[in-house]
């Protein structure tokens, strides 16, 4: 046999195992990679059982000297997927406590479950393997309320993937190529947004709009207290 054809062979040979040995140290990434996607897609809420809250930012807006950044609030609730929509001029306790409030009165009822995250408006350690330490406000609203909180885990991002996704939609259809002369515009811009797109259009994943499947699973939701 010529030399060269030996070296090709030989080429060929190493080549193929390099690519052997590359996929096979993968394999374990790519295998977990796809747990996780399965688990995410497959993740289903009964009706009534969780919300998820979630801050996204958007630019800044005129509000005095200087401009003030604009944050917003979102509450999806995991079954419907019911969104609302709040925007604000900081991401404080205050803040935060009247926007879980506003959503709450918005939707008409209190799910068992609210998940957040690690911030200090909800949270004010993340645990290092003890039980989480949940700011007192935000507990004393959720004994108001009826409901129980919950923090997500540091990471990942994927246990609070609905109102993750919607942060995004606002940013995409609401927020984009959109002209904001002052922060004051937006509250009814937003209400109406919220009735008449977000709550209505044929959501991608469960293929029925927002607003029909709530009316059908209102019955098991929580009412809210007789004392706001």
């Amino acid at each position: 046999m010529p030399e060269s054809k030996k070296k090709g062979t030989f080429g060929r040979k190493r080549k193929t195992y390099d690519h052997d040995k590359t996929r096979s140290e993968s394999a374990p990434r790519q295998t977990h990679v796809a747990l996780i996607m399965r688990f995410c897609i497959t993740l289903h809420f009964a009706p009534g059982e969780c919300a998820q809250v979630d801050w996204g930012c958007y630019g800044s807006v005129a509000a005095g000297s200087p401009r003030r950044r604009l944050s917003f609030f979102v509450m999806v609730l995991c079954d419907s997927p019911l969104m609302y929509l709040e925007f604000t001029l900081a991401q404080s306790l205050e803040q935060f406590l009247s926007c879980h409030q506003h959503a709450l009165e918005f939707f008409g009822c209190v799910p068992a479950k609210v998940m957040i995250d690690h911030r200090k408006t909800g949270v004010l350690h993340p645990p290092p393997g003890g039980p989480v330490q949940f700011n007192p406000r935000s507990l004393d609203l959720a004994a108001h309320y009826g409901f129980q909180p919950v923090a997500c885990a540091v990471r990942p991002g994927s246990q609070k993937g609905r109102v993750e996704n919607g942060v995004g939609y606002v940013k995409k259809n609401f927020l984009h190529g959109l002209d904001i002369p002052s922060g004051a515009a937006l509250a009814p811009a937003a209400h109406l947004w919220l009735q008449e797109t977000a709550n209505t259009r044929l959501h991608g994943e469960t293929h029925r709009k927002p607003i029909e499947l709530f009316a059908e699973e209102k019955s098991a939701r929580r009412p809210l207290p007789a004392v706001p």
